[in-house]
């Protein structure tokens, strides 16, 4: 399977301890910001699995129309409005959001 990690601006994927599970995949650690829709899908067009680290990338209807392989997008967080949620639904690609604790920003907020 091959794996495309954006948006991991610090390289900081490669270290986690999970990282490991991902042995004998082919991965791909995008570290660098894009610059636009057509960067972003020749980049793109061969992973089957795209794992989003934050809601820098947009993946719109023209671009994911342009991703023929893709079959899963996966993000750290809650899906927002970076993704057309509608046109990955239409091209039978799955979305898969992360969960974390509801507490967290209530304790930050509190330490601010």
């Amino acid at each position: 399977m091959k794996i495309a990690i954006l948006d991991d601006f610090q390289d900081s994927v490669r270290r986690l301890e999970c990282f490991k599970m991902l042995d004998g995949h082919d991965v791909k650690v995008f570290d660098n910001p894009t610059r636009g829709i057509g960067q972003l899908a020749i980049w793109l067009a061969p992973f089957d699995v795209l794992v989003l680290i934050r809601e820098h990338s947009v993946f719109s209807r023209a671009l994911l129309q342009k991703l023929p392989n893709l079959e899963v997008i996966s993000h750290t967080g809650k899906v927002s409005g970076h993704i057309d949620v509608q046109s990955a639904t239409e091209n039978a690609i799955t979305i898969v959001e992360g969960v974390s604790d509801p507490k967290a920003p209530v304790k930050l907020t509190w330490t601010l």
